[in-house]
């Protein structure tokens, strides 16, 4: 009778088991936590890639569609022209200017020459005001993957 009423006052776990747990957790935690972080960068790689397709198939949609003409805010003199909140609203993109994921100091940009030829880069040249383009060097294109000075960022 009395090992009965012992087992019912024996409530919850022992110091050891609770430390034993916690170990686990612990190693797990740092199994795991690696791998998000892992996941996450890969993650803004993808949607940076894919933000450049979108560029890529609306400027060329665009320009398939005006015949050579390019939109108010849009220029096809195969010159790079940052993606403005007026060029993305020209491609029917939204209002606002795609953002680079991986590095907000880069901002997309596009070239499309007169016979229909489009790239898109990301750089990290300074905005130009309307009508005036980026220099000749440029830091990163992407068509179709991405390649150039920076590239490690952009490993899938």
């Amino acid at each position: 009778m009395n090992k009965i009423r012992n087992r019912k006052n024996n409530k919850g776990f022992s110091l050891v088991e609770l430390i034993i747990v916690i170990a686990i957790m612990a190693i797990l935690a740092g199994i795991l936590i690696p791998q998000f972080v892992k996941y996450i960068s890969s993650s803004k790689v993808s949607g940076d890639i894919q933000q450049a397709e979108n560029i890529y198939n609306a400027v060329a949609a665009q320009y398939a569609d005006s015949q050579g003409t390019a939109p108010t805010g849009m220029s096809y003199n195969g010159k790079m022209y940052e993606v403005t909140p007026d060029v993305a609203e020209a491609l029917e993109m939204g209002k606002a200017a795609p953002v680079c994921k991986v590095d907000s100091s880069y901002k997309f940009a596009y070239s499309c020459s007169d016979k229909g030829e489009v790239a898109v880069y990301l750089t990290k040249e300074a905005l130009p005001t309307t009508g005036k383009t980026y220099a000749a060097d440029k830091d990163t294109k992407i068509s179709p993957s991405i390649e150039g000075a920076d590239k490690t960022k952009w490993k899938k």
